[in-house]
This record gives structure tokens, C-alpha cells and sequence, in this order.
């Protein structure tokens, strides 16, 4: 599995680009986690499952002054449902607030 993260830091309001990919046909890639602090919201919601090329377009609200970092976690399957026992993929994203 990759991940090709095009927009690593952002505003508040603006959308995620984050691209899976998998070189084994049939894999599942699913999102196991979502770490941040409070004061953001819109992000996919945790056990979502995704495939080759889909890409994630969270549009994400930072209510707080300071720049938060949400980390992104995925596991890998194969078509079955079986974890392919890799360590957990992630990307980040930092959403920076809104100027006053």
C-alpha cells in the first residue's frame, strides 16, 4: 500500500487529498483511526474501507486558533478480510485555523 497525501497542511474549510493504493489486486485498505485533538471535525469516520485509486476529500473545520495535526491510520487486507499483517499505513494533515 501507498499513499500519496497532495495537500499535507491546509485552512480551515478546505478539502483533504489523500490517494490509496494498492499493487495487490483485490486488497481492501481500511481506516482504523483518526488521532486529533478536539476542535476538528469532518473527518472520515473510523472502519470505512477503501480500494485502489479512491481518494479521501474530507473537508475538515478547525474552531480552534492553533494548528491541529490529524494523523490518518489504515490496515491492509486482502479480498477476504484477512489483515496482511503489516505495521498500520498513515499520513497527516495539518489544519490551520481561520485568520481573525
Amino acid at each position: 500500500m501507498s499513499i500519496t497525501n497532495t495537500v499535507p497542511a491546509l485552512c480551515s474549510g478546505s478539502s483533504t487529498s489523500i490517494t490509496l493504493n494498492s499493487a495487490v489486486t483485490g486488497s481492501l485498505m481500511r481506516l482504523t483511526g483518526v488521532s486529533s485533538t478536539a476542535g476538528v471535525t469532518g473527518f472520515s469516520s473510523v472502519g470505512l474501507t477503501f480500494v485502489d485509486g479512491d481518494v479521501i476529500s474530507d473537508v475538515l473545520a478547525n474552531s480552534t486558533s492553533s494548528p491541529v495535526t490529524l494523523t490518518y491510520s489504515f490496515e491492509v487486507s486482502d479480498g477476504s478480510g484477512c489483515d496482511d499483517g503489516v505495521a498500520p499505513f498513515t499520513t497527516a494533515v495539518t489544519v490551520n485555523p481561520n485568520p481573525v
